[in-house]
């Protein structure tokens, strides 16, 4: 009995080792991260610190667009500073993270009614363009022009974003263009089909121009009937135009 608890205790003594040892090594394995964390904790610490000093600018800024006496043209320099200011709520944390909020809840409703407005006057915005997209169906234009006037018409539709009634109004304003666009379809689908039709006169050319050529066997070759072949062959290749560059080059 007494060899049994003899090998008892030696087991029992190096098992509290083993797990002596591994504790060790989870603490020296602790520490060394904690360390290698250091600096970048630091830092974090440095940049949480810039967020909150910029949140403040950012803040008296807002304050000072917000109580102008014109806010029209100010509105989206406001929503810009307050997405800024969100975004370092969301960047933060800790601390700072309940400070920049402290500074930013007093202009919740305020933003909340700017929107609104903006949205509002972005409405009437887009009212103004279907009215110039309806007008532009009667007008005398050339394609071209009509073209270019329709798509800045759209440029300018989608800068001005999202508004009220937006479903409404983008219906209206895309009704209104299809209709002044019509004139521009048949023209360039009429253009589509000329360039088809030339690109396969040039290619009937083109073929008979190597079989003509191909036909020359005297040597040296009638120049004078070669010169004549050409300046046919050009004129008949400048009245096929125009045709689509890509298959030109295909």
């Amino acid at each position: 009995f007494q060899a049994e608890d003899g090998i008892r205790d030696l087991v029992r003594s190096r098992g509290l080792g083993d797990v002596y040892k591994r504790q060790l090594q989870l603490t020296e394995a602790l520490t060394a991260l904690t360390a290698s964390l250091q600096p970048k904790l630091s830092k974090n610490a440095q940049y949480q610190l810039e967020m909150e000093d910029a949140t403040k600018h950012l803040v008296c800024k807002l304050e000072a667009l917000i109580n102008a006496k014109s806010m029209d043209s100010r509105i989206p320099t406001v929503l810009e500073d307050w997405r800024s200011i969100q975004n370092n709520l969301s960047n933060s944390s800790g601390d700072v993270r309940a400070r920049i909020k402290e500074m930013a809840s007093p202009f919740k409703e305020k933003i909340q009614a700017i929107r609104e407005q903006a949205l509002a006057l972005a409405a009437e915005k887009k009212k103004s363009l279907i009215q110039q997209m309806e007008m532009l169906h009667q007008a005398d234009l050339k394609i071209r022009d009509r073209a270019q006037t329709i798509n800045s018409l759209h440029q300018q539709w989608k800068v001005l974003g999202r508004s009220s009634l937006n479903d409404e109004l983008w219906l209206q304003f895309k009704t209104a263009s299809d209709q002044a666009y019509e004139p521009c379809k048949e023209h360039f689908k009429a253009r589509k089909q000329e360039m088809a039709a030339n690109f396969q006169t040039r290619k009937t050319l083109c073929k008979s121009l190597e079989k003509t050529i191909a036909s020359f066997t005297v040597s040296p070759p009638d120049i004078i009937a070669l010169n004549q072949l050409l300046r046919e062959a050009d004129s008949e290749w400048k009245k096929s135009a125009p045709v689509e560059r890509n298959e030109m080059l295909s």
